[in-house]
């Protein structure tokens, strides 16, 4: 049998360590939100990472379609120039035949 003073020393004993216990698991939770606050950033910073390169992969493709289309119109005007060119000179040729057959 143990006298009641005795039990007090141990219950208050017992709250020094749950009050410590409590402070420990409150950093505890702290430092586990930083870690997770942390990790969520991290995450983030990749997601980003991730977002700007594809951008930047469909910027390029876009250049790079927007070029050969360009290129294509520089062919077709091109290859339309010269198809209007040889008309003029068919025509001039035509024309040459049909004075020197009529004199």
């Amino acid at each position: 049998w143990t006298p009641l003073g005795g039990g007090g020393c141990d219950k208050k004993d017992t709250n020094g360590a749950s009050v410590s216990s409590v402070i420990s698991s409150e950093l505890l939770l702290e430092s586990m939100g930083e870690k997770i606050d942390k990790t969520n950033a991290e995450m983030a910073n990749m997601v980003v990472e991730q977002i700007t390169e594809q951008m930047i992969e469909l910027m390029n493709e876009q250049m790079n379609h927007q070029a050969t289309q360009t290129r294509t119109l520089q062919l077709v005007k091109s290859t339309h120039d010269q198809v209007e060119e040889m008309e003029q000179e068919m025509a001039l040729i035509l024309s040459r035949r049909s004075c020197c057959s009529v004199s």
